[in-house]
């Protein structure tokens, strides 16, 4: 028996504004949004909030092209800003009037003040905010005190680069007077605002989940938490930071409840990958070097009690060209990379940019033991020798969307047959990458893409 709605009913229902604003917030286009907002008075409140409040958000451009006398409408409708480029610098005055009252959250793009010029962004700053991103300008004592106790309920914080201007006591007091936060980043230009007083509120601050500075850890600082805080850093589950060699071993001591981890070792006085071994609760380490540092099978092996890692990169820190990560002159064979693989059944992203001699057996290790892997790079240079692969008739990466690799070398395969062999067995990959670019390389490289297009042309006809 079919039974139909009462129309009534069904246009009772949309006469709630919680009920409509959830139905058009399932719109999945903008045509049927603005035929909504035209229906009637009450279809436009609601449908003008999904417009405006949806993320990711308008450009900025979209209110400025407002008339003036009905932008406070909108603004007062938005959840989220972001300011990008020169280009939309400007906008900070011309919006200085505005009252942004259910603003969640900001993100002002770097912008360095003109002598005698103003910053408008209060209008920016309201109690509703709950995430601010300032990537680099000119803050001051003031503005951060303003944002203190205005923006109670700033939950998270993005400061990179905040000038010259912002003092550490005052930073201190902007920090250690915003309770609600639980996520904060601080990099880039703040190494005289991250004070050891700060760094020891950090670690004794209670609901922080996610802390990310570029400070290099000293023993010393590690040890006065340790000595200090009888549980620092007892909620924080993800944590970005430097460290000396020495200081790892005291910070792993300190952070044993951690999922993430991103940690850059600043110089290669001793090893460190062994002091990790105890994050037991690990998903996702990354571990770069600021110096040159020769590994040791010893140091690779010693993660494999991490085997809940979803996500492995090692080599060299951002930005640091011209250091060497290397297991070059330590005796690391397939058999290591196989044990490591091993260890890590849940891997899904392998970033392995350690120099080492290795053969096809380490791309096949990893197939046989991470079948989630989705992401890929190595940099060995590999053989042709593929007959193995040739002859198989199941796949070797099912899930594989991305692959990067030194290259391949002694070529004994056309460049279109290797093409198909890695499309064969890589089903799911849309990018290919070599380091080492040569004639061969580039050659696979096209065949490959050429493939790809292909699929998408017999796709696109068969549909």
């Amino acid at each position: 028996m079919t039974t139909t709605q009462n129309p009534s009913v069904a246009g009772h229902a949309l006469s709630i504004p919680e009920i409509l604003r959830s139905v058009l917030e399932s719109a999945d286009d903008s045509t049927t949004l603005l035929a909504a907002i035209r229906v009637n008075e009450q279809w436009f409140d609601c449908g003008t909030d999904v417009v405006w409040g949806r993320r990711p958000s308008l450009p900025i451009s979209a209110l400025a092209g407002v008339a003036n006398h009905r932008q406070q409408l909108y603004a007062s409708k938005i959840r989220q800003l972001e300011f990008n480029g020169d280009d939309e610098i400007a906008f900070h005055e011309r919006f200085r009037h505005l009252h942004f009252t259910n603003l969640r959250a900001v993100s002002l793009d770097a912008y360095r003040l003109r002598s005698g010029s103003k910053y408008y962004i209060k209008q920016y700053l309201q109690p509703s905010l709950e995430r601010f991103s300032f990537y680099g300008g000119d803050l001051d004592d003031e503005l951060l005190e303003y944002i203190r106790t205005t923006c109670w309920r700033l939950s998270i914080i993005q400061i990179m680069a905040p000038g010259p201007m912002v003092t550490a006591p005052a930073f201190f007091r902007f920090i250690s007077g915003c309770k609600c936060l639980k996520n904060i980043s601080l990099h880039h230009k703040m190494r005289h605002l991250l004070t050891d007083h700060l760094l020891l509120h950090l670690a004794g601050r209670p609901s922080l989940r996610s802390l990310a500075f570029d400070q290099v850890c000293s023993r010393q600082i590690l040890a006065q938490i340790s000595n200090d805080l009888s549980a620092p850093f007892k909620d924080l589950q993800v944590l970005h930071t430097a460290a000396s060699s020495t200081a790892a071993p005291l910070l792993a001591q300190l952070v044993g409840q951690l999922t993430t981890l991103v940690l850059t070792v600043a110089d290669s006085d001793a090893p460190v990958m062994h002091t990790l071994a105890s994050l037991r609760q690990l998903k996702h380490l990354t571990l770069s070097f600021a110096a040159d540092t020769e590994l040791s099978p010893k140091d690779i092996l010693s993660l494999k009690p991490l085997c809940g890692l979803e996500s492995l990169r090692i080599g060299p820190a951002e930005g640091e060209s011209s250091v060497t990560v290397s297991l070059l002159e330590s005796g690391f064979a397939d058999s290591h990379f196989d044990e490591l693989c091993s260890a890590l059944p849940n891997l899904r992203d392998l970033f392995f940019h350690v120099q080492a001699t290795l053969s096809l057996a380490a791309l096949e290790s990893l197939s046989k033991h991470c079948p989630s892997l989705m992401n890929c790079e190595m940099m060995p240079v590999f053989d042709t020798q593929m007959q193995e692969w040739e002859a198989r008739e199941d796949v070797l990466f099912p899930n594989l969307r991305c692959l990067e690799i030194g290259g391949f070398e002694s070529p004994t395969m056309p460049a279109k047959q290797l093409a198909a062999l890695l499309r064969k067995h890589c089903p799911h990959m849309t990018e290919l990458y070599f380091i080492a670019g040569n004639q061969y390389t580039d050659d696979v490289d096209n065949a490959y893409a050429l493939l790809l297009d292909k699929e998408e042309e017999d796709g696109n006809d068969g549909g």
